[in-house]
């Protein structure tokens, strides 16, 4: 494997780079997206003169099949969901849960309720 790496001066031994692969696999994060690929792979001896003299490697890479499936998701609500949703964001953002808001609902029901009825005896009594 050592006589297909890099030599000279700027360059790490293998197991170097092994170790700085493996810590860099553990402070990556999930991928958001993943491919996964099918391959055959063959290898060709070049003649070590043709790589001492051009310094070059070659590498082919055909597709048999360019084919490619993509799988999309599209979240559907119901009104249950919805309902739950804005009941949350009106905690979150106003502080207010439902049963807090149909309290105050409640509440403002009574007074208006009470003062038709002190509307109603002034009547009454004024007649």
């Amino acid at each position: 494997m050592e006589n297909f790496l890099p030599q000279g001066p700027g360059t790490k031994p293998i197991q170097e780079i092994e170790k700085d692969l493996k810590k860099c696999k553990k402070l990556c994060k999930p991928d958001c997206k993943s491919y996964v690929y099918e391959y055959t792979d063959t290898v060709e001896q070049i003649s070590e003169t043709m790589l001492e003299e051009q310094n070059l490697i070659l590498v082919a890479i055909i597709a048999d099949d360019p084919e490619v499936h993509s799988f999309m998701y599209l979240p559907q609500y119901q009104n249950v969901e919805l309902f739950s949703y804005i009941g949350g964001f009106m905690g979150c953002w106003l502080g207010l849960s439902f049963w807090t808001f149909s309290h105050y609902v409640c509440l403002s029901m009574k007074s208006v309720k009470q003062s038709l009825v002190s509307i109603r005896r002034r009547l009454k009594i004024s007649d």
